[in-house]
């Protein structure tokens, strides 16, 4: 029983993730970088995926560190 147990577990591990998590593919991945005159630094992440069922997913990301905490 436990040896079946140990085989199930193993099994849902490696043949049932692809399952779950889905197959998600990285079109397009840009990352720019900028820093301004008054130091401040401005980080843009712009990503495209397309799912298993042709959809289409865009992330786009912004963070601005000011210098001195403003």
């Amino acid at each position: 029983m436990r040896r079946f147990a140990i085989l199930l577990t193993l099994g849902a591990m490696t043949g049932g993730l692809p399952l779950i998590a889905g197959c998600e593919r990285e079109v397009k991945h840009e990352k720019t970088e900028k820093t301004r005159e008054d130091g401040t630094k401005v980080k843009e992440e712009k990503k495209v995926t397309r799912d298993a069922d042709g959809n289409t997913t865009v992330t786009e990301e912004k963070k601005v560190d000011q210098p001195n905490g403003k």
